[in-house]
C-alpha cells in the first residue's frame, strides 16, 4: 500500500469522483417505457341465448410507437366457446392490419382456444412514428354459442 502523500491524494479524487457520478445517477434515473392497454366490453350479459358482444381496445403508451401486436385470449373454461367475428379500426393510429379480417374471423384461427391464432394488431403503414399518447385502437365482436353453459369467463389480453 501506498502510504506517500500523493496516493492518499489519488485515493481521495478517486473517493469524489465515484460519489459524484453516483449522485448523478441517481438524480437522472431512466424513464422506463410503459404502455397501458385497456379492454371495454358491455359488463356482465347473458350468454344463453348466444348472440355476440363488442370489446374495444385503447392503449396508452409515454413512448413513440409504429404499430401494437395483440392477442385475445380467454380463461381456461371458455376455452373452445367464443370465436372472433369482426374487427373496426376506424379511428385507430395503425390502420394496416397485421392479420387480414378473413385470416382473424374464419375458423379454427378465430377461436379462442385459449387464445386466437392470428396477430390482432397493426401498424401505420410505416408513415410517421406516432407520438405518445392515448389511443383507441380497435373494437373486436366476439362471437358466443347458443346454451353456453353459466359461469363467468374471462376474456383478457393474450
Amino acid at each position: 500500500m501506498n502510504n506517500s502523500p500523493q496516493g492518499g491524494y489519488a485515493r481521495r479524487n478517486l473517493v469524489i469522483l465515484v460519489s459524484a457520478i453516483c449522485s448523478f445517477l441517481a438524480s437522472h434515473q431512466a424513464v422506463a417505457q410503459t404502455a397501458t392497454a385497456t379492454l371495454t366490453g358491455p359488463g356482465a350479459i347473458d350468454l344463453r341465448s348466444g348472440g355476440s358482444f363488442t370489446l374495444d381496445l385503447r392503449i396508452m403508451t409515454n413512448f413513440d410507437s409504429s404499430g401494437i401486436t395483440f392477442f385475445f385470449e380467454v380463461s381456461p373454461n371458455g376455452s373452445g366457446l367464443f370465436r372472433i367475428t369482426g374487427r373496426n379500426t376506424a379511428g385507430s393510429p395503425y390502420p394496416d392490419p397485421t392479420s387480414s379480417d378473413a385470416q382473424i374471423t374464419s375458423s379454427p384461427g378465430n377461436v379462442l382456444n385459449p387464445v386466437n391464432d392470428f396477430d390482432l394488431g397493426a401498424t401505420n403503414n410505416g408513415s410517421d412514428i406516432d407520438p405518445a399518447g392515448d389511443y383507441f385502437i380497435a373494437s373486436i365482436t366476439i362471437q358466443v354459442p347458443m346454451g353456453i353453459p353459466l359461469g363467468p369467463y374471462n376474456i383478457f389480453l393474450g
